[in-house]
């Protein structure tokens, strides 16, 4: 999984390198003319590190805009794609690979935001490092979606001899939805894992909040491309409680440090 999206970052990253010319200053008798201390545009795009969302989060974009009366500062509007994980999540193993036990329902978020982003070291206009300050709220759209297990109903005296022969009759293997109700009726000695990650999307259910984040941005330019890392904090909630687990207290309020890490143009 985690292989397939860096390498769907790393074909986002030919795609914007192919369109870079369109953003190149114009040339004046073949002599390109001398840019501005600052740009007036930005489209960046990164992979997201969260607290509460493992080594890869999710995905991130952000474009931001200058104005003229805005004294060099950057109004910006953005999007992230993430999962969040319930700080109680733990990962098991089981007969064939891992799960994680009394996890009910996945969390995926899409959190459009508007912001505006203050520059608190500007840098040169061919390169240099810029360090700003951002602020950004927006609504968070959260999708419940199930976890499904993987889970034997072979008969105790032919099931555990097999295991011991690395064998498992594949007739016997049932997907069900962990929840409270059903929880006591598998044999956690007999889950073989997760359904994949792709299992349970026809059954999603969407809960609405509300985010905000503060964060500190270096960003690095060279010419008409940029990259940096963004690190802050982000605080988001919900209208319900969120069902993500069986055996743990659930929440409706997170908060988190995340780090995204970007590249774009400008």
């Amino acid at each position: 999984m985690i292989r397939n999206l860096f390498l769907l970052f790393f074909l986002i990253t030919v795609f914007v390198n192919a369109q870079e010319e369109r953003f190149v200053a114009p040339k004046d008798n073949g002599i390109e003319k001398e840019e501005s201390e600052h740009h007036e545009r930005e489209f960046t795009y990164g992979l997201q590190w969260a607290t509460n969302g493992g080594i890869l989060a999710g995905f991130s974009f952000k474009y931001s805009w200058q104005k003229k009366e805005s004294n060099g500062n950057y109004y910006l509007i953005g999007l992230d794609l993430v999962h969040v994980e319930h700080h109680k999540e733990k990962s098991t193993r089981s007969i064939l690979g891992s799960y994680s036990y009394g996890k009910s329902n996945d969390l995926l978020v899409i959190r459009p935001h508007f912001g505006k982003e203050i520059i608190l070291f500007n840098k040169a206009a061919e390169e240099g490092i810029q360090v700003s300050f951002i602020g950004a709220v927006g609504p968070s759209i959260g999708y419940m979606k199930p976890y499904i297990i993987e889970y034997s109903t072979e008969d105790d005296r032919t099931f555990y001899p097999n295991i011991q022969e690395g064998f498992i009759d594949q007739t016997y293997i049932r997907q069900a939805h962990f929840t409270a109700e059903n929880a006591n009726q598998i044999n956690t000695n007999k889950i073989v894992g997760n359904a994949g990650v792709f299992s349970g999307f026809g059954s999603m259910v969407p809960y609405l909040g509300i985010h905000a984040k503060a964060s500190l941005n270096f960003e690095y330019g060279i010419r008409n491309s940029v990259a940096g890392v963004e690190i802050g904090v982000m605080s988001e909630t919900y209208f319900r409680t969120m069902p993500q687990m069986v055996y743990a207290e659930n929440r409706n309020l997170f908060l988190s440090l995340f780090a995204t890490l970007y590249y774009g143009l400008r």
